[in-house]
């Protein structure tokens, strides 16, 4: 009885941290994304700048 007890202890206790493991997987791949968005965001604010930049020249010259 002890052991099939600590049997099904054991299997619950794998099984919690198997979801566990897939929670920081999601929360890796979010994090993942959210870099992503951030990376194309300073992208875009790249480009506008230099957008301006050259602007600035052509009113320059």
């Amino acid at each position: 009885m002890e052991v099939r007890s600590q049997k099904l202890e054991v299997g619950s206790w794998k099984s919690e941290v198997r979801s566990w493991k897939s929670e920081v997987r999601s929360w890796k791949s979010e994090v993942r994304s959210q870099k992503l968005e951030v990376g194309s965001w300073k992208s875009e604010v790249g480009s506008q700048k230099l957008e301006v930049r050259s602007q600035k020249l052509e009113v320059g010259s």
